[in-house]
């Protein structure tokens, strides 16, 4: 998780978030105004073909957690990526 105090000018890695996934990420976007328990959102897959994708998040201190690929009712558990 990477922050800048300057808009942009300068990082800082604060966290890595994941580590040797077999799928590409893209960049992790902060939502507006949410609850600290969602901190940032991102999605995984092959950029070069079609293949699986899954939602990630994170809290705020860096705990990543993965949406289920299907939803068999109106709400699921997601899954902690350790």
């Amino acid at each position: 998780m990477w922050t800048s105090r300057d808009q942009g000018l300068t990082w800082k890695r604060e966290k890595q978030l994941t580590r040797n996934s077999p799928r590409n990420h893209t960049y992790a976007r902060r939502p507006v105004d949410a609850n600290p328990a969602f901190y940032t959102l991102w999605a995984d897959g092959d950029t070069m073909e079609e293949s699986l994708s899954f939602l990630h998040f994170a809290t705020r201190d860096g705990r990543v957690f993965r949406l289920p690929p299907q939803m068999t009712g109106e709400s699921a558990r997601p899954e902690e990526v350790k």
